[in-house]
């Protein structure tokens, strides 16, 4: 990945994964997204509703995403890559430190905010401090069904902080406990 420049998609899906997952984007490139990457100086990455309708295809075959629809009416693309995690619990260390869990993570799912893909993101776009919030909702989802334990920590210099929807967690180890079939 160092040698190489990233790809427009991967460009495309860190960007998406850095945003508030909790504030997810239109299916619809004309009710939002267009105006989202072209704020965010991402429109390089995608320029038109057939780019976006194909970004939207990988988001959902990667386990990246899914996508929400609203009174019938509205879809929604959720940034949500618990999937993906899930699928990767067995290639990651069983008990480890968050942070350096978080960056064994991110060398086997880079998109998930790996440093190389963050700094490639145009200068207009968000970067985000510490872990990806649609990161933070994955692991808290995972805890919730059993699969992984994040054990607090009170100590900074070591931890790892999630934040997601005005909440935050100071998380100093991560144990896998069960692995994804």
């Amino acid at each position: 990945m160092a040698e190489n420049p990233p790809s427009d998609v991967a460009l495309a899906l860190t960007w998406l994964l850095l945003r508030d997952p909790l504030n997810p984007l239109s299916t619809n490139w004309d009710k939002g997204p267009e105006a989202a990457f072209e704020n965010a100086g991402m429109r390089a990455a995608v320029k038109n509703a057939e780019q976006w309708r194909a970004l939207q295809r990988w988001a959902r075959a990667l386990g990246i995403a899914t996508v929400a629809e609203v009174g019938g009416q509205e879809a929604y693309l959720l940034m949500d890559p618990t999937k993906a995690l899930r699928d990767v619990l067995d290639r990651l260390p069983q008990q480890e430190r968050a942070e350096q869990w978080v960056r064994q993570l991110q060398e086997i799912l880079p998109v998930l905010g790996h440093p190389i893909l963050v700094s490639a993101l145009p200068e207009g776009s968000a970067r985000h401090q510490g872990t990806p919030a649609s990161l933070a909702l994955a692991a808290q989802k995972l805890k919730r069904r059993g699969a992984l334990e994040l054990a607090l920590s009170a100590d900074a210099s070591a931890a790892a902080v999630l934040r997601l929807g005005g909440q935050s967690w100071r998380i100093g180890e991560v144990r896998v406990a069960e692995v994804a079939e």
